[in-house]
């Protein structure tokens, strides 16, 4: 078993607010103890903060819309995964989403989130929820996303193809997760299945009522190097005036049971400058409304921070201008 924590940060850095993502506003704050080549409020940044770190693209599910749907990558071996994870911003500000495929059939996932745990970062984790979680091995302070799409067994099998049993599951992480304090976002994909304004009054009383603190509704987008088909399209290709439509109902709802409802395609200044980095290592800007932009580098080979120093002047503007700028969602 690779030692994680050999790379364990030595640094003192109390682990204050520096990064925190909350229910309802998303916000992030610089302060004194940022520790990059520029330390002044408000000038550019030498590394992104936040980054969405495809753990495998293996996964228990088999959604016709997934990213993976298009180039599925070889999961990278515990020892790789231990070099990826020290060319992060080891000891320094920095928000870590690891997501997937499932994150959670990875063997070493929890020693991952240790590894993170130890470090001054936000940590954040994307699972399907079908796979019963360890919670005790959770540090307090993550954010569970969990990708639902319905609020019922049928709906949800003809949406992920997932059975009752997989589908209880997730109800059963959510109440737990909630139970034990953590925040949970739910990720809802919209398509033909779940559009219906009544279905999304629906969902989103349902969420409501396991007290869920955010749901983010998405629009089908192309995964990379996927060969979409029309019957696809069809299913989850809605124009923007149905986007549109189905998220004012949702936010009405939300303000009714005071749950937050993002609608990332439509703020999209909360993804500038993010990344994700693939299971080969390869690290790419991108932004709510494509799944990638450009590759910028390797973190099997080099830091992050030498990846985002290939990022043109006004995309790191534009990530600082979002960093500094608290966004409320509804």
């Amino acid at each position: 078993m690779v030692q994680y924590e050999l790379l364990k940060n030595n640094n003192d850095m109390a682990k204050e607010t520096i990064l925190k993502f909350d229910h309802g506003i998303t916000y992030t704050h610089i302060t004194d103890k940022f520790d990059g080549p520029n330390d002044v409020y408000g000038q550019k940044i030498s590394y992104p903060l936040t980054a969405n770190l495809n753990v495998t693209h293996d996964c228990n599910l088999e959604c016709d819309y997934c990213i993976r749907q298009g180039a599925r990558l070889q999961s990278p071996t515990s020892e790789r995964m231990v070099t990826f994870l020290g060319n992060l911003p080891v000891g320094r500000p920095f928000r870590l989403t690891t997501t997937g495929g499932e994150p959670f059939v990875r063997k070493d996932i929890y020693e991952v989130i240790d590894f993170a745990s130890r470090q001054p970062w936000a940590i954040g984790i994307i699972s399907n929820g079908t796979i019963p979680v360890k919670f005790e091995k959770i540090p307090e302070n993550t954010r569970f996303e969990f990708s639902i799409d319905a609020i019922d067994p049928s709906t949800y099998h003809e949406q992920r193809g997932g059975s009752e049993k997989q589908y209880q599951q997730i109800i059963k992480n959510i109440k737990e997760a909630k139970s034990k304090g953590f925040i949970v976002r739910t990720n809802v994909m919209l398509s033909r299945n779940n559009m219906d304004p009544a279905y999304i009054r629906r969902l989103i009383n349902g969420f409501a009522d396991m007290n869920i603190d955010q749901v983010r509704l998405q629009k089908f987008v192309i995964p990379r190097g996927a060969q979409i088909d029309d019957d696809l399209l069809k299913k989850y290709g809605l124009t923007d005036e149905e986007y549109s439509s189905i998220s004012e109902v949702a936010r009405n709802v939300g303000r009714e049971r005071n749950i937050g409802v993002l609608v990332p395609q439509q703020n999209k200044q909360l993804s500038l400058g993010s990344v994700r980095i693939y299971p080969d290592g390869s690290v790419a800007v991108q932004s709510e409304d494509k799944p990638d932009q450009e590759i910028i580098g390797n973190i099997g080979s080099e830091s992050l921070e030498s990846c985002w120093s290939r990022v043109g002047e006004n995309v790191s503007e534009m990530h600082l201008r979002y960093l500094i700028k608290p966004k409320r969602i509804i």
